[in-house]
């Protein structure tokens, strides 16, 4: 989903848990 890329603006760390946690 797109939304990783907005946190993975806010949050590096939270952009590498969202892909690994979730990959849509």
């Amino acid at each position: 989903s797109s939304g990783v890329v907005v946190y993975c603006n806010h949050k590096e760390l939270g952009c590498l848990y969202l892909i690994t946690g979730v990959i849509f």
